[in-house]
């Protein structure tokens, strides 16, 4: 057998082994998806005029951990919000966490503001005076996150997952009830 025949057949073994480690920790540790639903939202203004869109939005933002053997660390958190797909508003003011085994910590973005509508035509009006009319507005917000998972002592590298929430808010004044909404996360 010749030297690239063992090289070889080491870096096989290597792999192999490597491969078996990483199987039998993650079936020690079973990591489960992280749930995340907004609480609560209120919309103390949101008005078009012309291109420009007036906001005052708060959200109450849960994120559970329901893993009995992984802490999370959320070492970046940026949240934005748009509206008929144009971004209104950004939040990168959420601080660093680390979130321990079977834990719920609620975040509380805010956006506040003027912002100019790039949409041409008379779609979006259209849209705003249609959910003004029903007393809702569709609102998408996404949480772009920076964490590492811990695993009895193995941490992971960086990775970047998304939090992404299909919001129904009530209109400003119009006296309807927020109902909690459960977020898609892609997390692992």
């Amino acid at each position: 057998m010749g030297l690239c025949c063992k090289l070889f057949t080491v870096v096989l073994t290597i792999i192999f082994f490597l491969g078996i480690i990483a199987l039998v920790l993650y079936l020690i540790v079973r990591p489960s998806e992280v749930n995340s639903h907004v609480e609560a939202a209120s919309l103390a203004k949101f008005d078009l005029t012309n291109t420009t869109l007036a906001y005052n939005l708060t959200v109450d933002l849960s994120i559970r951990n329901p893993n009995k053997k992984v802490s999370i660390y959320y070492n970046r958190i940026l949240v934005s919000a748009s509206y008929e797909g144009d971004r209104f508003g950004f939040d990168d003011s959420q601080p660093k966490f680390i979130q321990g085994h079977k834990n719920t910590t609620v975040i509380h973005p805010a956006f506040a503001g003027l912002q100019s509508i790039t949409s041409t035509g008379g779609s979006m009006t259209n849209q705003y005076e249609k959910e003004k009319g029903e007393g809702y507005f569709n609102i998408e917000m996404i949480v772009d996150l920076k964490v590492k998972y811990k695993a009895l002592r193995f941490k992971t590298p960086t990775t970047e997952p998304k939090i992404k929430c299909s919001l129904r808010i009530p209109a400003p004044s119009s006296g309807n009830k927020f109902s909690r909404t459960q977020c898609h996360v892609n997390f692992f």
